[in-house]
């Protein structure tokens, strides 16, 4: 380690240099996965929603997003379209899925 004064002189003699061991810390990355939303008239066939956004965060390049929704309504009303998983691979398909915070936001079907 050399210390040099604001001319660029060698002043390292002039200090006693400790080192100290640091420590890094790498956090997962935060994304924020809204599930899709639907609406349609009654017509007595089920109403699913397989669409999903990514509404905050990114993938690391080369990163494959996969997600698994869960909702379905037939009758009249309303019924939360759920992210049953998320799971995110690398180039090699490799489950790089602990590298990544996720936070899921619900969906709506509703039937008419």
């Amino acid at each position: 380690c050399v210390v040099n004064s604001v001319e660029g002189d060698d002043i390292t003699e002039n200090y006693s240099v400790v080192f100290v061991d640091g420590g890094l810390t790498v956090r997962p990355r935060g994304l924020i996965i809204t599930a899709g939303s639907d609406e349609k008239a009654f017509d007595g066939e089920p109403l699913t929603c397989d669409s999903y956004e990514i509404t905050l965060g990114s993938l690391v390049d080369g990163h494959v997003l996969t997600v698994t929704l869960s909702g379905s309504i037939v009758d009249i009303g309303e019924e939360s379209n759920n992210v049953l998983s998320a799971t995110v691979v690398d180039a090699d398909g490799n489950d790089v899925s602990g590298n990544y915070r996720f936070k899921v936001i619900k969906g709506t079907l509703t039937v008419t």
